[in-house]
């Protein structure tokens, strides 16, 4: 019995030593992510931004429009624009200097650009439950200690509220997995070019 109360100790020791060594990362990891940052960002928590309410039945039933900014070190805004039109969605990729100017308007950096009628809405629509969407609505962190790195804000109206999100190389879970789709319907229903 001592023995094993010995080793225990011997382990808690060694365990105590490590997080000492690593304690100053662990803490700003913590102050700057919170829990869900450490855990995974789908931790219900106060510090997992937005207002996740921990209801996981909230069904978005529509969308009118979904724009989503992404601006990094290369001074260049890659922006995702969802909105619904009379028979179903358009969705755009815009690429090009942060703030388009007056004298050039945005759709001179349209890149990419998918249209389609209700199946292709339907579609968007599953997305945006997927991935949780509306619950990203007052998403605002920011990482501390990041020189370099990605701002997002996002605005939109879903189910007929207004919801918005930001964040300095923080984004809310679900954010990846929503661009990155976006993108590849685009790729498969190209209207541009």
């Amino acid at each position: 019995m001592n023995r094993k109360i010995t080793y225990t100790a011997a382990a808690a020791l060694v365990t105590a030593s490590m997080l000492t060594l690593s304690s100053c990362s662990f803490i700003d990891s913590f102050l700057a992510y919170g829990l869900s940052g450490i855990f995974g960002q789908g931790a219900n928590t106060p510090a997992s931004g937005g207002n996740n309410t921990g209801d996981d039945n909230m069904k978005t039933t529509s969308f009118e429009s979904i724009i989503i900014d992404i601006t990094g070190t290369e001074a260049a805004t890659h922006e995702y624009e969802v909105l619904r039109t009379d028979g179903g969605v358009r969705i755009s990729y815009y690429y090009g200097p942060w703030n388009y100017s007056d004298d050039e308007p945005k759709e001179n950096y349209l890149e990419m650009r998918a249209e389609g009628g209700s199946e292709l809405y339907e579609q968007v629509l599953g997305l945006v439950n997927d991935c949780s969407v509306k619950k990203w609505d007052g998403f605002s962190k920011s990482a501390s200690g990041v020189l370099d790195g990605e701002m997002f804000s996002m605005s939109g109206t879903i189910d007929g509220e207004n919801i918005s999100a930001h964040g300095s190389n923080a984004f809310p879970k679900g954010f990846r997995e929503f661009t990155d789709a976006l993108w590849d319907i685009m790729k498969e229903n190209n209207t541009q070019n």
